[in-house]
């Protein structure tokens, strides 16, 4: 369905199959995908409620605008996201490889990505409290994460995107639970709080260099092109 305008819709909405929506605001019930395909284009802004969205295989939405998140968003399959997003409360991304391509404003909620046996792929956040992030296949981190709280990163991380990264918890904990790889600097700020990375860094690619401050630090092997700072 393509409109030049708004497009509502009241009740509960079954899919018949894959089904593409593109328009400027959409007003939603709830959608029952049907175990199909749903994408979302829409400059304006997008209402996602979780508790609205069942049986999704694969979810995507774009289209310029803005998407504001809450609850629980559950696919079979992947979830692409090239809006900016808004959490306007608690919210879970749960999928088979999540993919965040803008940035995300958390509002000070928490955050969940569990990509499952896929791929967790983050721009840029801030705003966030609690963020908790999987993906066996890995997590690819393209821009810097900002968080009032604790940040988890349940596998494997990949420095990617242009510059360095940084990672900046508020007087709270940053936990790596397994390698971290890619030619970039990694600066991690926890303040007064912790910073614990399991797994190697840089045994795979080296990194530029390494900046991390907090009140407690315990690393693994650390392998930098550049200096290693620990404050």
């Amino acid at each position: 369905v393509t409109t030049s305008g708004n497009q509502t819709y009241s009740g509960t909405m079954t899919l018949g199959g894959a089904v593409i929506l593109t328009g400027t605001t959409p007003t939603f019930g709830a959608f029952n995908a049907a175990t199909n395909n749903l994408t979302l284009n829409f400059s304006g802004t997008t209402e996602l409620n979780g508790s609205n969205l069942t049986n999704l295989t694969n979810l995507t939405v774009g289209g310029g605008g803005a998407s504001n998140i809450i609850g629980t968003i559950s696919s079979s399959a992947a979830q692409l996201y090239y809006d900016t997003l808004n959490l306007t409360g608690a919210s879970n991304l749960s999928g088979v490889g999540i993919n965040l391509t803008n940035a995300t404003t958390g509002n000070s909620n928490n955050l969940t990505v569990g990509a499952g046996t896929g791929t967790a792929t983050l721009a840029a956040i801030s705003g966030v409290n609690i963020l908790n992030v999987s993906g066996t296949a890995g997590i690819i981190l393209n821009n810097d994460i900002t968080t009032s709280g604790n940040q988890t990163y349940n596998n494997a991380i990949t420095l990617a995107g242009s510059g360095n990264r940084t990672l900046n918890a508020t007087n709270a904990t940053v936990t790596a639970a397994g390698t971290i790889n890619g030619a970039r600097g990694l600066t991690i700020d926890a303040g007064t709080g912790a910073i614990n990375l399991s797994g190697a860094v840089g045994t795979g690619t080296a990194l530029s260099f390494t900046n991390l401050t907090a009140a407690t630090i315990n690393v693994h092997n650390v392998t930098t092109n550049g200096t290693q700072t620990y404050n």
